[in-house]
């Protein structure tokens, strides 16, 4: 009974360390909103370190935020400036919501815009060819 409990667990173990391997630790991703007159946003998914990084278009390099949630199903985060943009990446269904907020004079918190984009995975290789 151990002997075979023992062939099971490694049996387990070795598939789950082939499949991380299959997942890249970071990935590039493209979003699209609905809206014709937004831009392509591009995002860096590191999935070793947790974060999702913004290319910045002004300054030309990534911004870097940590998320609220990263696993398989969903990934979650919020940039912070004078307003607090919450993105969430449905992974199944490749839809990204945003939602843009901030605080008013009273101190309540208000919703300005919402939105949702289409998303695709880029490799790491295209993504560096498109920040090029």
């Amino acid at each position: 009974m151990i002997k075979k409990l023992n062939i099971f667990f490694g049996i387990l173990l070795a598939t789950n360390a082939w499949s991380n391997e299959q997942t890249m630790p970071v990935e590039g991703l493209s979003c699209s909103a609905d809206d014709p007159d937004k831009l392509v946003e591009l995002w860096s998914l590191d999935s070793r370190s947790k974060t999702v990084s913004y290319w910045s278009r002004n300054d030309f390099k990534f911004r870097e935020f940590p998320t609220k949630r990263f696993d398989q199903k969903i990934i979650a985060w919020e940039q912070q400036s004078d307003f607090n943009l919450v993105y969430v990446l449905d992974r199944t269904t490749m839809r990204q919501s945003g939602t843009k907020l901030f605080i008013d004079k009273n101190g309540g918190l208000n919703i300005e815009k919402r939105w949702v984009s289409q998303c695709q995975i880029l490799t790491l290789e295209l993504l560096n060819k498109l920040i090029e």
